[in-house]
């Protein structure tokens, strides 16, 4: 029988330490109606009110709305019959029934998937005059609370009673954006950068094409090839010949977001396209050919990663950049410019056909030395000396400006902003297209050959080659001064790469210095090839994609502030960060996050990786991230989505997130 086997589960489970136990105990239920308190069935503990006090759910208890009086409110299946011949039939031990030994029992009443979970425990009952009384002190499933406890015994605490926030403070708050939320996405808001709006109102990559290699390409023009090294492993994973010359003289590279590189010969006057990965069989034999190393370099024409090489007209091909360029079907054609240094001529090239388009223009006198990406179009070029020009890649209109006056012109690059920085013999400036002024970087600041953008906006340049002390020249947009890492090595090339390091390419030492932002340690990061005695290293440009990839928005981001607690007496607690996102094979989504008092503040605040799809799953406690990396939460929340690719034809997609906070009272 039931009776029987729950009074061996109370024996089991918890034995006589259920003395102990809490939740509702039971009286002895011996209401015989001889009271008299008014009420029509004459209970003395009654109301008039035909309500019903009915603990055990059975319909039977205390008061005129009862099916009846209740001899056992603790047991549903007792109400009139307790002791009667039906129940006690087999020795059960349930209330009213004969017993004979002076002792307590476990005993628990509530039902069966209940028992032992949560706060629902067994009780013990007594053996008095030779009749079992009601189990006292067991815990019986009750209406859930927000304590940290399982009331109703269901094996989950708090369950349908906890805040927005997961916890008990009622004091919380969410705030969502992105489909169906709170406010919409909105690709064209200051915290937007390289995203689209899909008809659901999901933000995705404005791209077709995706960071799916990290490397730099580095040109070894005395040996006539380029080097392509993974810039998370430091290792060189492949070297290819870049024309059918012996020594074509390669200097110039440029990447695009797939990693993939054209590099510019100068004595040849030649440009060659390469393919980082997914390169294809072109010769028919069944097998992809292609370089694995420094010492594994394919004869020209052999390699099935080198795709075409193009002569470019006029002689002396400098400057060159990558274009990714959204077309009226919605597509995006992938272009390449290469500059000629004798004729000031800039040729368009159809990267997948591998062909001259057959549009150029002349940016003389700014005759191409460098050359770099911006957004809306516009190709920025630099000759050696004083004159730099704008075209617009759609028109073909070309715009030339002066150097400022005592200033000359070397290096280019455009940051996330839109500013042109410009690298020089006597310091860097840098560019307002909008107003079209220079600021100059104080004293000699920033001279030096390469230049290049980070993503917190430092400016670095290749100080070692043509000034000194050797090293790398490191500039603050705020400030506008410069101060050098000095590296000792012949810096001339420099890179920034998609972890943020700064790479030096040392002209004479054959090497590369890898330098960390934050503390700017650094190492050789690589060596050419020891002891071939060549070490000519001369390279400079975008030889990572990464300023293609930032100053055209390439990299697809989107930042919302959320704001905390209004009262400044009360403590901002951020909790919960949850999101809907679709991240294909090879896809991600990555949420960073920066916290601070004021407003002004969070620009500077350090960023905190709170999750990224995948391998995290939503939800996860902002608050949890930020102790776990030393930071104090302030009242102003940054939260920075960035939308990620590997691969050439998929891309994530974020359809909502939202952040939850609470005042004053600290989570559970």
């Amino acid at each position: 029988m039931k009776r029987d086997a729950l009074w061996l589960f109370g024996w089991l489970a918890v034995g006589l330490a259920a003395l102990g136990c809490g939740g509702t105990s039971g009286g002895t239920g011996d209401d015989d109606d001889s009271g008299g308190d008014a009420d029509v069935d004459s209970d003395a503990d009654a109301d008039a009110d035909g309500g019903c006090v009915d603990r055990d759910g059975d319909g039977f208890g205390e008061g005129d709305g009862c099916q009846g009086d209740d001899c056992d409110d603790l047991d549903p299946e007792l109400s009139d019959d307790c002791g009667s011949e039906a129940n006690c039939a087999g020795g059960v031990h349930v209330t009213g029934c004969p017993c004979q030994l002076e002792q307590k029992l476990p005993c628990y009443t509530g039902p069966e998937a209940t028992g032992g979970v949560g706060e629902c425990q067994a009780g013990l009952r007594d053996c008095v005059d030779g009749v079992y009384q009601t189990c006292e002190g067991q815990g019986l499933p009750a209406a859930e609370t927000c304590n940290g406890k399982d009331e109703d015994c269901d094996g989950a605490l708090d369950n349908g009673v906890l805040s927005a926030c997961g916890d008990c403070n009622f004091e919380c708050s969410e705030e969502s954006v992105g489909v169906d939320s709170d406010q919409a996405f909105d690709p064209e808001s200051p915290g937007a950068r390289g995203v689209i709006l899909l008809p659901d109102g999901s933000i995705t990559l404005g791209s077709s094409v995706a960071i799916a290699n990290r490397v730099i390409w580095i040109a070894n023009s005395g040996e006539g090839t380029v080097s392509k090294v993974d810039t998370t492993t430091n290792e060189e994973i492949g070297r290819y010949r870049t024309g059918p010359d012996a020594y074509p003289d390669p200097s110039r590279s440029t990447v695009n977001p797939h990693g993939d590189v054209v590099s510019v010969n100068r004595s040849a006057s030649s440009a060659t396209f390469i393919m980082a990965s997914d390169c294809v069989d072109q010769n028919g034999d069944g097998i992809v050919t292609s370089s694995g190393g420094a010492d594994d370099i394919y004869a020209w024409g052999d390699d099935d990663c080198v795709m075409w090489n193009l002569p470019i007209a006029g002689g002396g091909a400098r400057g060159a950049a990558i274009e990714e360029r959204a077309e009226l079907d919605g597509t995006v054609t992938e272009y390449a410019w290469v500059g000629s240094w004798s004729s000031a001529n800039m040729y368009e090239i159809d990267v997948a056909e591998g062909e001259l388009t057959g549009r150029q223009a002349s940016t003389s006198p700014a005759n191409p030395y460098g050359a770099a990406m911006g957004p809306d179009h516009t190709l920025w070029v630099t000759t050696s000396g004083n004159n730099m020009a704008k075209m617009d890649t759609i028109t073909l209109e070309v715009t030339v400006y002066d150097a400022p006056q005592g200033r000359s012109f070397y290096g280019i690059t455009v940051d996330a902003d839109g500013y042109v920085w410009l690298s020089g013999w006597n310091g860097a400036q840098r560019f307002d297209p909008v107003t079209t002024e220079y600021e100059l970087v104080a004293g000699t600041g920033g001279c030096g050959g390469g230049i290049a953008a980070d993503v917190d906006g430092n400016v670095w340049t290749g100080h070692g080659y043509i000034c000194n002390p050797q090293g790398v020249a490191r500039i603050d947009p705020e400030t506008m001064e410069a101060h050098v890492v000095a590296t000792g090595g012949d810096t001339h090339g420099v890179a920034v790469d998609f972890d943020g390091n700064v790479w030096g390419i040392n002209v004479g030492g054959g090497n590369a210095h890898k330098i960390d932002p934050e503390d700017e340690s650094f190492e050789v990061a690589w060596t050419s090839n020891a002891g071939n005695g060549w070490g000519y290293n001369y390279t400079y440009s975008d030889m990572t994609g990464y300023q293609l990839v930032n100053a055209t928005q390439e990299l697809a981001t989107y930042s919302v502030v959320f704001t905390g607690c209004d009262d400044a007496t009360e403590e901002t607690e951020w909790a919960n960060l949850t999101w809907v996102a679709d991240t294909p094979a090879g896809t991600s989504v990555v949420f960073n996050a920066r916290t601070a008092d004021e407003l002004p503040a969070l620009a500077a605040a350090t960023p905190v990786l709170i999750a990224s799809q995948p391998p995290d799953e939503s939800p996860v406690h902002i608050g949890d991230a930020l102790d776990a990396a030393g930071v104090t939460p302030g009242r102003y929340l940054e939260i920075e989505v960035r939308l990620q690719s590997t691969v050439r034809d998929a891309a994530s997609i974020l359809r909502q997130f939202a952040v939850q906070h609470s005042c004053g009272v600290p989570f559970q």
